[in-house]
């Protein structure tokens, strides 16, 4: 049986389901390329031999570029939004809602990341680090 959970976007919920492993493998994806390439970015630190400031700058540039990547909230809505086309049809009056808030995607992405991945278990102790690691629950889980 499929996990799920329910999310909030601003005023609205969506109980978003797990997809078929060939779909989730195919979103997890996504995902993995600027992860892997900074962790890689990260790991060859020590062993560069940066001679000049414009290898440093661009090696930086480079590693910054992917971290914002993966932080950027509009990035995280756009993976929402093709993991759960409920929610990519509705993306217009959800950007639109006044009560729609940044931390709201960080908590909903996380919640799919949960559902998503197989490692589901570890990305809820993410998103409990998302919501500020308080006890108020602005997306319930149903896991």
């Amino acid at each position: 049986m499929p996990r799920s959970c329910l999310i909030a976007l601003g005023s609205r919920e969506y109980t978003v389901a797990e997809l078929p492993r060939k779909h989730n493998r195919a979103w997890l994806h996504m995902i993995s390329g600027p992860a892997k390439r900074l962790g890689e970015q990260i790991g060859s630190l020590g062993d560069l031999d940066i001679k000049e400031w414009a290898d440093l700058r661009d090696i930086g540039g480079q590693m910054i570029s992917d971290l914002m990547a993966l932080i950027d909230t509009d990035n995280m809505l756009d993976l929402l939004c093709q993991y759960a086309p409920e929610i990519g049809t509705e993306r217009e009056q959800i950007e639109d809602d006044d009560e729609l808030y940044d931390s709201q995607i960080v908590q909903a992405f996380v919640g799919v990341l949960g559902i998503a991945s197989p490692f589901g278990t570890i990305t809820q102790l993410f998103q409990k680090l998302a919501s500020g690691g308080s006890n108020k629950k602005t997306s319930k889980k149903l896991l």
